[in-house]
């Protein structure tokens, strides 16, 4: 909303998509548009991609020379009109290999601990990260034996001063239960529930006595095996926790398909905003090269084998089946040959219909990232956004 005589605000975007904005996406030797012969298309690509990058560094290169508020003013243009590609992306400072595990059916571990768990700190979750990779075979073994009186006994008894004494345990056990009930798995949850809520009764009976927790540890199971009523709360207990682990469980999923869904939206609604433009020629400094006989895009993808389309296709989708599942009115801009018909309809169908085909098209090959003038670069090259409030 504007209310009169207030200031713009700048907004930083919650993930800054402008920083792909002069990314160029195409593989030189792979990808090519079906109405351009393939080894001109390449030839293109190259030439003016390194002439544009050399004609940057050089006039960078003789700002940097300069101290005048000028001269730093169009070298942060140019900055921002940074031509990126495969070969100048990235420079390698450090390396390191990290060894992982593949294949496990465990559903690790993607919920990490927060004030909830007593975890309040970046330093607190990694002291907890570090200690579960450290000790993972005895909490999986501990989890196992939930409902295993005898087994549970025997492991507390030996590993009590990790299992009971600290407080990781517990975390540990807390967010397992959610994750295994999150992956539909409900025995694993209510063996997660089962250990977790032995422990809390084992660290209550050992703040009445004033003793560590593993003091107590045969005495509370010697309770339980004594005294029906005791073990019924300790029953009720998990069958609560259980139930609050489930609700806990459908509130998660919720908001993973909502930031999923939103995601999702900023990405398309970023594509059709800044891509759907293309230029209908060729770079004016190469406007004699010779171009090979143009195909009729529809009629080349018919041509070509299916295995071919899809080596073409930088999303790995056929390109064939995508264009004969869109729209009517997309299909015949296609099939026109005429750029300024899709700018057009763009403009007028939902965007709901139109970004996700849009977004289909990109990954099929059938449209590619232009070449953006210079006055959108310098639009998009800023990485706040006005918003008026």
């Amino acid at each position: 909303m504007t209310t009169g005589g207030q200031e713009k605000e700048k907004v930083k975007r919650s993930f800054d998509y402008s920083r792909f904005n002069n990314i160029d996406i195409s593989d030189d030797e792979e990808t090519f548009h079906p109405n351009i012969e393939k080894n001109f298309n390449i030839k293109i690509n190259k030439q003016v991609r390194d002439r544009k990058i050399n004609e940057m560094d050089e006039e960078k290169e003789k700002l940097k020379e300069k101290s005048d508020p000028k001269s730093k003013k169009r070298l942060e243009e140019l900055e921002k009109k940074q031509i990126w590609h495969a070969g100048n992306m990235f420079e390698v400072k450090h390396e390191k290999t990290q060894i992982g595990t593949y294949g496990s059916s465990d559903p690790k571990k993607d919920i990490l601990p927060g004030k909830e768990e007593g975890v309040n700190s970046t330093d607190d979750i990694e002291k907890y990260m570090n200690w579960k990779t450290d000790h993972q075979e005895l909490l999986d073994e501990f989890v196992a034996a939930g409902g295993n009186m005898t087994r549970t006994q025997q492991l507390l008894e030996k590993k009590g001063d990790l299992l009971v004494d600290l407080p990781h345990a517990q975390t540990y056990l807390l967010l397992t239960c959610l994750e295994y009930e999150m992956a539909g798995n409900r025995k694993k949850m209510y063996q997660c529930a089962q250990q977790s809520q032995l422990l809390t009764h084992i660290k209550e009976l050992a703040k009445s006595f004033g003793r560590p927790p593993r003091d107590i540890v045969t005495r509370w199971f010697d309770k339980i095996a004594d005294n029906d009523d005791a073990k019924k709360i300790w029953e009720n207990d998990v069958d609560g926790f259980a139930e609050k682990v489930k609700a806990r469980a459908i509130e998660k999923k919720k908001e993973q398909e909502e930031e999923a869904k939103r995601k999702k939206e900023a990405e398309t609604n970023y594509v059709a905003e800044h891509y759907w433009k293309r230029k209908e020629e060729v770079d004016e400094d190469d406007e004699d090269e010779e171009r090979g006989e143009a195909v009729p895009l529809v009629q080349a993808m018919k041509q070509m084998t299916k295995e071919e389309r899809l080596k073409m296709a930088p999303g790995g989708i056929d390109p064939l089946e995508v264009f004969e599942n869109l729209p009517a009115e997309m299909r015949e801009c296609f099939e026109s040959q005429e750029v300024g018909r899709l700018v057009e309809l763009q403009k007028t169908m939902d965007p709901r219909i139109f970004n996700p085909a849009l977004m289909q098209c990109i990954q099929a090959g059938l449209w590619h990232q232009p070449d953006m003038d210079d006055d959108e670069e310098e639009v998009n090259g800023e990485n706040d956004e006005e918003v008026e409030e």
